[in-house]
């Protein structure tokens, strides 16, 4: 059985792999600073847990059938002592198991780490006698709030009567 379960146990995991990829994509700061992203952190070392309880039950599962050994304890002892400390890993079992649940349920009620990380980006340009600080925020889909703080060349900030520009993205086909 425990061979049919760590199979079921690794497809769990690798679909919700897939999921937080989709959710959050391969950025630790989404990770890291969303509610989403901790959830999914949690939810993780609660898996790696049980899979580790789980390697554990077997194995004490195995020591106890082992051929008797004269050093050691009688095979009847042995098989009691083996099935409290099972006992006692199951009832850690479903207690991990259940914040696990928990997290899952608070999880699918949590806005993705995609929506709700806010990027900043910031880029330096140069023109003659010029420096424009460009800084776009969210940069992501959606309205977005571009700030342009020009400079001269020196570092005085300079006023400007009127800014026009254009954002295109040619790969996308927006021009």
């Amino acid at each position: 059985f425990s061979t049919l379960a760590l199979g079921c146990v690794s497809v769990i995991a690798v679909t919700g792999l897939y999921q937080a990829w989709r959710e959050i994509g391969l950025s630790w700061t989404a990770l890291a600073t969303t509610a989403y992203g901790r959830l999914v952190a949690a939810k993780i070392v609660g898996l790696l847990l049980l899979i580790g309880l789980g390697a554990y039950a077997r194995a004490q599962l195995r020591s106890a059938r082992r051929p008797d050994d004269p050093a050691g304890p009688p095979p009847a002892l042995r098989r009691r002592l083996a099935r409290a400390q099972l006992r006692d890993g199951e009832l850690l079992e479903l207690g991990i198991g259940g914040v696990v649940l928990v997290l899952t349920a608070v999880l699918v009620n949590t806005v993705p780490a995609k929506e709700s990380v806010v990027y900043h980006e910031r880029r330096t340009l140069r023109a003659p006698g010029l420096l424009i600080e460009a800084s776009m925020t969210p940069s992501r889909v959606g309205t977005d709030t571009v700030v342009l703080d020009l400079y001269t060349a020196a570092g005085y900030p300079r006023l400007a009567q009127s800014v026009t520009g254009s954002l295109s993205l040619p790969s996308r086909g927006l021009a």
